[in-house]
């Protein structure tokens, strides 16, 4: 009855063993974009302000990525649509200049590594009314 007992706990405690190694070589990154936060400029009616916003874990906060924003329509103006930050900004910031007669704005954002690997993507849109 001991020795199976034993062998039973020593099988256990073997396999809580590997299991733990198992767990210790996988490294786990990810990434989450956060909602768009667009502000209406005060003192111009067509500008606007875009707060692109991230979280994630498994990257160093000094790791460099690039924040990318674009958008379709080529009359659109964005002032710096490649940021280079550290991955513990959280946060980029972009100005938008948009004509009078645009009605529907869509737009894009992606975050890539240096070495390439790419991070996330999403799209946006929203109404202008100058």
């Amino acid at each position: 009855m001991k020795s199976t007992l034993f062998i039973i706990l020593l099988f256990l405690f073997m396999t809580v063993e590997v299991y733990s190694k198992i767990i210790k070589q996988i490294k786990t990154m990810d990434l989450v974009s956060l909602p768009i936060v667009i502000t209406k400029d005060k003192h111009d009616p067509n500008n606007y302000i875009v707060k692109s916003q991230w979280f994630g874990f498994g990257h160093s906060d000094d790791e460099k990525v690039t924040h990318i924003l674009t958008c379709q329509e080529n009359s659109v103006k964005i002032k710096h649509t490649h940021q280079v930050k550290n991955f513990s900004d959280y946060e980029a910031y972009y100005e938008i200049k948009v004509p009078k007669d645009t009605d529907i704005v869509n737009c894009e954002r992606s975050m890539e590594m240096f070495d390439g690997e790419f991070l996330g993507y999403s799209t946006f849109s929203f109404r202008h009314k100058s």
